[in-house]
């Protein structure tokens, strides 16, 4: 006789409107088999009848999970005894508008609207580690210390933990306040801090900072003569609560940045080492960039390749034709045919100077020849901007007309699969082996053209 799954949870997200959390909601499911999931909408009229509904999947070992406003989330919430709750929180809201409510409280997470995929991506980590999904969809209630709701502090109990440490520091047992210093940093679940509420976050900043200002008390009491290993590894503790006081900043941040309409955010341009490691003098980037422009003339190219982007640039692009480009540092716009026998390269697009973003597109067209997508890519050897640069990008293409859902980011090459290129170098595969596997590739990926 088979025997009854465990019981399941719930998740209450909360927003404005339904539509408010559905990024949180996408990147909860990722992953998660959906026999193992119900989805369920509180709308007040229709509450007693989806609570009852959601009860029984909760019996039968799913996880439920309940789209509403808040008001209705609170009603319905403390009738489920294992639940978390997450309020989005917009701009826009008349709650980000003014002092926080009490009933703010209530809500488990807070988490900006900006943030929900972040967000989301860790509400799996902690739906996954208190519901253990076996193959079948069904699902094992496993209860884990540090979650949401249970204490997730540095210092649980912070009198008693404090108590221990002064004893330990009167002592002079420098060794043993390492210890539980260490102990009580490491019940510290970083998947939690992108969604914790303010309350929370800081509860544990306060506890972080003093367990900082002991530690440092306690390095400052040790000698590399006498104790090197011991003074090491107090260093290194050292570190790791910075970089935990690190992620509680920046989600603070995050939920803060949710309350301004318009934020405030630093331009980060990027410098070509052309290719070499270590540092580079400005009167060396000049003298690289005049040979990579001789070179580039001599082999019979020219500065006019370098087109700034624009409609008519666009327009005039073919199907899956290779284009580089750089965002410079005046947020001009720059880019060049890159499949042909002579390219200027992005040192050149950029005009010797930095970027904000530099990389490939490709240019799908449809039948009709109307744009279907366009890809961007992030590959630039010189500059090495990263997916995170793409916004700029995808500013001056969204002004130039092309809707958001056409553009498509990635890291690589644009429509290509560098990847495999760089990880069969590393195998040991190289010249015809390694161009033979590219190419059979490249046709196998376009059979449906």
């Amino acid at each position: 006789m088979a025997s009854a799954p465990a019981p399941g949870m719930a998740v209450f997200l909360a927003s404005e409107t339904r539509e408010g959390t559905s990024g949180i909601y996408d990147e909860l499911m990722r992953s998660l088999p959906p026999s193992a999931a119900a989805r369920h909408s509180l709308t007040g009229a229709n509450n007693k009848k989806v609570s009852a509904r959601a009860q029984k999947d909760i019996e039968a070992g799913k996880l439920v999970v309940f789209q509403a406003k808040p008001d209705d989330v609170l009603k319905v919430k403390k009738e489920f005894e294992r639940a978390v709750s997450v309020y989005v929180m917009s701009p826009d809201s008349p709650t980000a508008k003014e002092a926080p409510p009490a009933w703010l409280r209530d809500f488990d997470y807070v988490v900006a609207s900006h943030k929900q995929e972040e967000a989301g991506e860790a509400l799996n980590a902690i739906v996954r580690s208190r519901m253990e999904l076996n193959d079948l969809g069904a699902t094992q209630f496993n209860p884990q210390p540090g979650l949401p709701g249970e204490g997730n502090r540095v210092l649980a109990n912070k009198d008693e933990a404090l108590g221990e440490l002064e004893q330990l520091w009167k002592q002079k047992e420098y060794g043993g306040i390492i210890t539980k210093v260490r102990e009580y940093v490491s019940s510290v679940n970083p998947a939690t801090l992108k969604a914790a509420q303010p309350l929370t976050l800081r509860d544990m900043a306060e506890d972080l900072f003093l367990v900082q200002q002991r530690m440092i008390s306690v390095v400052n009491k040790l000698s590399m003569v006498d104790s090197p290993a011991q003074k090491m590894d107090a260093l290194k503790l050292l570190q790791t609560i910075s970089d935990v006081h690190t992620e509680v900043f920046r989600a603070a941040v995050a939920i803060t940045d949710a309350t301004k309409k318009a934020r405030v955010e630093p331009t980060i341009l990027y410098h070509t080492m052309y290719k070499r490691p270590g540092f580079l003098s400005v009167s060396e980037r000049e003298r690289l960039y005049t040979e990579k422009m001789k070179s580039f003339m001599d082999k019979g190219g020219d500065m006019s390749q370098i087109k700034t982007v624009d409609m008519e640039f666009i327009n005039s692009l073919k199907h899956d034709q290779l284009i580089e480009y750089t965002v410079r540092d005046d947020d001009t716009f720059t880019a060049a045919i890159a499949d042909v026998p002579v390219t200027p390269g992005h040192p050149l697009l950029a005009a010797g100077g930095p970027v904000k973003s530099a990389g490939s597109m490709r240019l799908y067209r449809n039948e009709a020849g109307d744009i279907s997508a366009l890809v961007v890519g992030s590959f630039s050897g010189h500059f090495m901007s990263g997916r995170e640069s793409q916004h700029h990008v995808v500013r001056h293409l969204r002004n130039l007309g092309i809707p958001r859902e056409k553009i498509i980011l990635q890291e690589d090459e644009a429509g290509r699969a560098r990847t495999v290129d760089i990880l069969s170098d590393l195998i040991g595969e190289k010249g015809a082996e390694a161009q033979a596997r590219a190419e059979r590739l490249l046709e196998q990926s376009q059979v449906w053209r």
